[in-house]
């Protein structure tokens, strides 16, 4: 996404600092759901042939499908979620 800063790709993705985002990757295997625990940001995803941007906040729950790529950034406060993984 332009203008966004990208995160190397060891680092984890649930707990980030604001300005950061994360290196766009597909489901291959598993689907998640995410609840935002505290800060805000925003999800870029793209299930299927869509794509859309969800605005990230505290209590915000969202899923991530199987074949869905995705990225986050955290924006200016840090972003912490909880990420529940279930194969498929």
């Amino acid at each position: 996404m332009p203008g966004w800063q990208r995160l190397p790709a060891d680092r984890p993705g649930v707990d980030d600092h604001g300005g950061e985002v994360s290196v766009a990757v597909p489901q291959r295997s598993v689907q998640e759901v995410w609840y935002v625990l505290a800060g805000s940001g925003q999800m870029w995803r793209r299930p299927y042939e869509r794509e859309e941007t969800i605005t990230l906040r505290p209590a915000g729950c969202l899923t991530i499908p199987l074949g869905t790529t995705f990225q986050f950034r955290a924006e200016a406060a840090s972003l912490s979620v909880v990420a529940l993984t279930a194969p498929l």
